[in-house]
């Protein structure tokens, strides 16, 4: 009887090793998974930052777009239209025709109307 219980043992014993080193290769293999589909630049966090980020592209890219066409549309108001020319001297460069005089309007700072109120 000594012989079979020590025998036993040992069958229990390789068996408990054998399920902990089972155990131990079922939770590295989930954690290398989980590793893959979540963290890695395969994973869903990754996925998640690129789509938001083609998202914002492709705003700023049709921003720009929508820019150029108006800028398009200016150049060829500036190179045609003689009187959107006039006005753009007039306003943007205060150049004047002859015999004609500019009056500037300049709005008061706050600081010169409150100087003003303390005397």
């Amino acid at each position: 009887m000594g012989r079979v219980s020590l025998q036993n043992r040992r069958i229990r014993k390789t068996r408990t090793t054998t399920q902990f080193f089972k155990a131990i290769l079922w939770i590295a293999f989930g954690i290398a998974v989980i590793y893959y589909f979540i963290i890695s630049d395969y994973g869903v966090i990754t996925q998640i930052r690129l789509s938001r980020q083609e998202k914002e592209t492709r705003e700023k890219i049709n921003s720009l777009k929508k820019e150029q066409s108006d800028l398009h549309k200016q150049i060829s108001r500036l190179t045609q239209d003689t009187a959107y020319q006039e006005k753009i001297a007039r306003e943007k460069y205060k150049l004047a025709k002859k015999g004609e005089t500019i009056y500037l309007m300049v709005p008061k700072s706050k600081d010169s109307s409150r100087s003003k109120q303390r005397r």
